[in-house]
């Protein structure tokens, strides 16, 4: 693979750095031999973590880190590839604990979330027909709800997840 200038600084560099580019001008693949490289001379144990928002991003790194940059697999296997959302979740289910959440976690989906909160909000008349002072309250209640969900039953809504994490 034939490397421009500016992608081999990027390789040499030990500094942090910000790379921009337009789709197709390689950030994706200098970062994955910046990986490859950085994996190969860290110290035994030591593991790059390489994070994206999208998990299209993922699948696509993860195939090429396999197939297209003849990474040897030592060096492969000491990078690990996630979503944001992946690793911090790992990170609350491993240390929730140490907030007062369950062991067991699970993340509720907003369908399920309305569901465990459909008591609460069977309570109120149609939101647009709600006081200023009963919008405040059924708000509060539905926040306590998701802090009682999350704390007792380990059941994680998704408005909580980084605030959790955060803490």
């Amino acid at each position: 693979m034939k490397l421009t200038n500016n992608q081999k600084e990027v390789l040499e560099t030990s500094n942090h750095l910000l790379v921009t580019g337009g789709p197709g001008s390689g950030k994706t693949t200098i970062s994955i031999l910046k990986a490859a490289k950085v994996a190969e001379a860290a110290r035994p144990g030591q593991e790059i973590l390489f994070l994206s928002f999208a998990r299209a991003t993922i699948s696509r790194v993860m195939e090429a880190i396999e197939r297209e940059h003849d990474i040897p697999r030592h060096v492969q296997a000491r990078i690990t590839v996630e979503t944001y959302h992946s690793f911090f979740w790992r990170i609350l289910q491993t240390h929730g604990y140490l907030l007062g959440l369950p062991r067991k976690l699970s993340i509720l989906t907003p369908a399920n979330e309305a569901v465990a909160l459909s008591a609460i909000r069977s309570e109120y008349k149609a939101a647009s027909k709600l006081t200023d002072a009963e919008k405040v309250a059924k708000k509060e209640r539905e926040s306590k709800e998701r802090l009682r969900l999350a704390m007792e039953d380990g059941r994680v809504c998704f408005d909580l997840f980084a605030s959790l994490v955060a803490d």
